[in-house]
């Protein structure tokens, strides 16, 4: 009887989870607009993140040299400022250092292209010294 009663609370949560957890992405990895129900509880849940935390979250991770950890904080950052150039460069240094030429010209061209204007350092900064040689990466410090 209590194992009975504790499945069905299990499936009443995750009943009432199941639209805010079975939200579909879409092509680009985004939540699609058509996936969000405004009507419901959580709807505005992504406005409780602290942003601070998590910023020193991710720039602790990278001082540790947690690169993953840091490229974590730093994408989630960026779902909630998609506009912050540095946060989209300092996501390019985090896959310089995990040696994801691709991944790192990405995120620089779209810092640049958001307003990131430090050109210099991309030759010095040792963080992208892993792939500053691959031609995808040659490719994005030319948009520069």
């Amino acid at each position: 009887m209590r194992r009975a009663l504790t499945n069905a609370v299990c499936l009443a949560l995750l009943a009432t989870a199941a639209p805010i957890f079975g939200r579909e992405k879409n092509r680009a990895g985004s939540w699609s607009p058509e996936a969000i129900d405004p009507l419901d509880r959580e709807a505005l849940a992504v406005l409780d993140a602290d942003l601070a935390a998590h910023r020193q979250a991710a720039d602790l991770a990278y001082q540790k040299k947690d690169y993953r950890g840091a490229a974590q904080e730093y994408l989630f950052l960026l779902h909630h400022q998609p506009n912050q150039s540095t946060l989209l460069y300092n996501l390019a240094c985090c896959y310089g250092r995990l040696g994801n030429a691709h991944l790192a010209a990405r995120a620089l061209v779209q810092a640049i292209r958001r307003g990131f204007n430090q050109a210099d350092l991309l030759d010095s900064v040792p963080d992208l010294q892993p792939v500053r040689r691959e031609p995808v990466f040659v490719n994005a410090h030319e948009y520069a």
